[in-house]
């Protein structure tokens, strides 16, 4: 599809849940939705009414489609026999933080199981040949686009999916169609559905869910080339900053990030296209203990003044490291996780992927690409 102006899907035409979009539109149409399978014959009554009438007749009716809206609303849901309030060394003194949590939780989100999926469920069956990004790209179907290579394009908060060309660039991040989290809630209903279904452990959960993509095929982090990588990885660091100011100018300064590539079914993957995906908390209630850990283990290395990924041993790098380029290491994990856990590491002393530089983000590239080939 090509025009001068991209076309726009209107705000209240947006589904439930889609790009974390929940309005009074689509949450009365959800209703509207669950009750027409138990009332077939009464749903049209309820078809010109507005939200608070539709809630009002429904409850009323006894019917229990609000309660299964409810249900479907993503959730951030602490596993409170595995959480504690997070706790700081400030000044030689312990200060526990009572609305902040480390531990295990959940993201609970049932648009995810309707996004579309390119695997068969059975490993014995063949894949089907598609590409669900193709038609983002070339500007067949909708999409938020957050960055286009190393420039912020939509606000990470747009309300407004597009169909618009998008194959110039080499890169793109996109607002997951189908996120784990709430991205834009109208007030009124937020509030509505805080007094539904928030406690002190299950609450809303609110947050941004990007996806980067090459515009050019690839199914492995091998098959691509380092330049095409780079690119990914530059409009990732893209989104992530425009994601960070636009969370800041909303008073928004804690916010956990969670990375990764998400190749092949035994990982979890749904799609073939190589694609990274960052997971950005808004909740601001807390963040997992295996972040935790890591944040400790580096308080522990700055309050020693030794970083160990800038200084390591020699003994660790004799037994551990496999690879090294100008700007990044790889070594193998002495305790892994899972087979073929590795560290890449840039040599540059960093806090944040955001303050890599071009330059260092392919040396990065370079390193997963012969890592994963190895």
């Amino acid at each position: 599809m090509n025009s001068e102006e991209p076309e726009v899907l209107h705000y209240d035409e947006i589904p439930f849940g889609h790009w974390g979009v929940i309005n009074a539109e689509n949450f009365k149409r959800e209703i509207i939705r669950e009750y027409a399978q138990e009332n077939p014959d009464t749903v049209s009554a309820l078809e010109n009414l507005g939200l608070e009438e539709v809630i009002g007749q429904v409850e009323r009716s006894g019917c229990r489609a609000l309660e299964r809206v409810l249900r479907k609303v993503p959730k951030k849901r602490w596993d409170f026999t595995l959480s504690r309030n997070i706790q700081l060394n400030i000044n030689g003194s312990s200060v526990t933080l009572q609305d902040k949590y480390d531990g295990r939780f959940a993201l609970i989100s049932a648009v995810r199981g309707i996004r579309p999926v390119e695997y068969s469920e059975r490993k014995e069956e063949p894949k089907q040949e598609s590409d669900l990004f193709l038609k983002i790209i070339s500007g067949e179907d909708y999409a938020i686009t957050i960055a286009k290579d190393e420039q912020a394009h939509e606000s990470p908060f747009s309300i407004s999916p597009k169909r618009e060309e998008l194959s110039d660039s080499r890169a793109l991040t996109i607002i997951n169609r189908f996120p784990a989290y709430a991205r834009v809630i109208d007030s009124a209903l937020e509030e509505y559905i805080n007094r539904r279904i928030s406690n002190k452990h299950t609450k809303i959960s609110k947050g941004i869910n990007l996806v980067t993509i090459p515009t050019t095929y690839y199914e492995r982090i091998e098959d691509a080339p380092a330049e095409d990588l780079t690119s990914m990885l530059s409009s990732l660091k893209a989104g992530l900053l425009s994601v960070k100011m636009a969370a800041e100018e909303r008073g928004i300064r804690y916010i956990p990030v969670y990375l990764f590539f998400n190749i092949g079914r035994n990982v979890g993957g749904s799609l073939k296209r190589l694609h990274a995906q960052a997971y950005i908390d808004l909740n601001q209630d807390g963040h997992g203990s295996t972040m935790e850990d890591i944040l400790k283990a580096f308080e522990e290395q700055e309050r020693a003044g030794r970083c160990k990924f800038c200084q390591p041993s020699t003994w660790q790098r004799e037994e551990f490291l496999i690879y090294e380029n100008e700007f990044c290491s790889a070594y193998a994990t002495r305790a892994p996780i899972r087979n073929f856990d590795t560290k890449i590491i840039p040599k540059r002393h960093v806090e944040d992927i955001t303050m890599l530089s071009r330059d260092e983000l392919l040396g990065l590239s370079e390193a997963l690409i012969t890592v994963s080939k190895a």
